[in-house]
């Protein structure tokens, strides 16, 4: 079964393509900054861990400076002269924005997944009734269309399509089963007659 585009949350998509590409510049800052502060060049997979898991990944890091193998790893920090706590809270804080949105590793640097990212904000149908009730409102779209331009139906006896639509079908959402998801294809399109719509049997 081919899946077809149902519905796109153009609002979040808009957003978080904004936000997406400043986390993406806030994750490579710090990452460069905490390269300088530790003299040392992280590789792709551990940035990716930086990204995910920081004091993991540099709390193992940083033992193989200790000069104490005896003392707590907080005077071994304090011996080598760096306070890796604060990076780790900072990588910490900062995380909890990032790991909002699909960022990938490229060639040393975190990019911004537009293309996965509209994928998470698009609602496809998932089964054959989906399929053709979609297929039927367009249908219905390209009539009332018509119709307006034969002057058959006039915008001031109407109400508007996506009313109509509400009214005629409910889809199950594909991320939610348990949440309803009206079938609205083109809610700019404008009226229909205010007939009474036949209900769908159950």
């Amino acid at each position: 079964m081919k899946k077809e585009v149902l519905y796109i949350d153009k609002w979040a998509l808009n957003t978080a393509n904004v936000q997406g590409v400043i986390q993406e510049n806030i994750l490579n800052n710090l990452i460069s900054k905490t390269e300088e502060k530790l003299k040392n060049v992280f590789s792709d997979e551990e940035k990716v861990k930086l990204k995910d898991n920081a004091g993991g990944l540099l709390r193992s890091w940083i033992k193989q400076f200790y000069q104490f193998p005896n003392a707590t790893d907080e005077f071994n920090n304090q011996a080598i002269g760096i306070d890796l706590e604060a990076i780790i809270r900072e990588f910490y804080d900062k995380s909890k924005l990032w790991n909002k949105y699909l960022l990938n590793i490229v060639d040393g640097k975190f990019q911004y997944d537009q293309k996965g990212t509209i994928k998470r904000y698009t609602t496809f149908t998932s089964n054959e009734f989906q399929n053709n009730a979609l297929s039927l409102a367009n249908e219905l779209i390209e009539l009332v269309d018509k119709g307006i331009k034969q002057g058959i139906l006039l915008p001031k006896d109407g109400i508007k399509i996506s009313e109509a639509f509400i009214r005629i079908v409910s889809l199950k959402s594909g991320h939610n089963p348990d949440k309803l998801h009206n079938l609205i294809p083109n809610v700019g399109i404008s009226v229909i007659p205010q007939h009474p719509l036949p209900k769908k049997k159950e």
